[in-house]
């Protein structure tokens, strides 16, 4: 009867701030916006694999959906402090639907070229830079500040789950129907983000027409005066630059190391959303500020021991796995 108790006790501590209605819904949203997205990595990779036999392909288009945010993320911020931030977040999702339909449309009548491809993909980037600005402000709008570092945990679990349902939903329509059909679902996982966002109402920055923005020199200054901060984000940098090309190599690494079909591609992609998600559960969990400093170590560790594993191995088993 006690652990009984105690088990509904941490379930109720995991989802606390799902009972607010926005959100939920901005949880939901994210969740299908984030699956379209790791849909896109899947069929981008697959595609330019296909089109080019090169990582440095694969490699450069995933940099293009993910390299403006270098450039733009001040820039949604700045727009995220002045206007509605519910409405941003439903554009950049509409942008998101459209750049992958016309993915769609180019592939199904075979008029997708390497840099029609390329174009696609910065353009997609510039949506994906404003949807990861805009998902984490309206956060800290939706939820008490009590219950924020729960919310923020419970938004990765979306995201990472969605590393996971995307590419595990993909995977079967692009070896059965093709890129024109999985870039479909892909346009639509968008589409019904934007509709799902819809209903949070309108979230405009109290004082937004009176607060004095300090732009990027003033970023700097702040985490110059908060040297903790600036160290987590260094190494965080430091650590993805050095981590994620993973995802560029991914097509030739099943296709020349482990000898396997492409849905062993998909499985890959799938197997470290399914990690993620234990991972971000783990963390809305173990929420105590004296958890941090051993799960950061873990997490900056873990993943790079993780890659070494994968690029021993020639067993498709042992790569899902690590």
């Amino acid at each position: 009867m006690f652990l009984g108790r105690v088990r509904r006790l941490s379930r109720v501590h995991l989802l606390t701030s799902l009972r607010y209605p926005a959100f939920r819904w901005l949880w939901f949203s994210n969740l299908s916006g984030s699956a379209g997205r790791w849909a896109l990595v899947l069929i981008v990779g697959a595609q330019l694999f296909q089109l080019t036999h090169s990582s440095f392909w694969v490699g450069a288009g995933l940099f293009f959906t993910q390299g403006p945010v270098i450039l733009l993320a001040p820039l949604s911020g700045m727009l995220a402090d002045r206007f509605d931030r519910r409405t941003l977040n439903v554009g950049s999702s509409v942008l998101g639907a459209l750049t992958t339909g016309v993915f769609a449309l180019l592939s199904w009548t075979g008029l997708l070229s390497l840099p029609m491809t390329l174009a696609l993909c910065v353009v997609f980037g510039v949506s994906f830079a404003l949807q990861i600005t805009l998902r984490s402000t309206l956060v800290p709008s939706l939820v008490p500040a009590e219950n924020l570092l729960n919310a923020v945990s419970l938004s990765q679990v979306a995201l990472q789950g969605a590393q996971f349902i995307g590419p595990a939903l993909a995977t079967p329509l692009l070896v059965l129907g093709g890129p024109p059909l999985a870039w479909t679902f892909c346009s639509l996982l968008y589409l019904v983000s934007a509709l799902l966002c819809l209903p949070i109402g309108a979230v405009v920055p109290a004082g937004s027409s009176t607060t004095q923005h300090y732009g990027i020199a003033g970023s700097f200054r702040y985490l110059a005066a908060r040297p903790l901060a600036l160290a987590a984000i260094c190494a965080v940098a430091i650590h993805c630059s050095l981590t994620m090309a993973y995802q560029g190599m991914l097509p030739m690494f099943v296709s020349l190391d482990l000898a396997a079909p492409s849905s062993i591609y998909g499985a890959l992609l799938a197997s470290i959303g399914l990690g993620a998600v234990l991972g971000s559960l783990a963390l809305a969990r173990f929420d105590g500020e004296r958890y941090r400093p051993t799960l950061f170590i873990v997490s900056l560790i873990g993943s790079g021991a993780s890659l070494t594993v994968m690029a021993a191995t020639q067993s498709s088993l042992v790569a899902v796995i690590s």
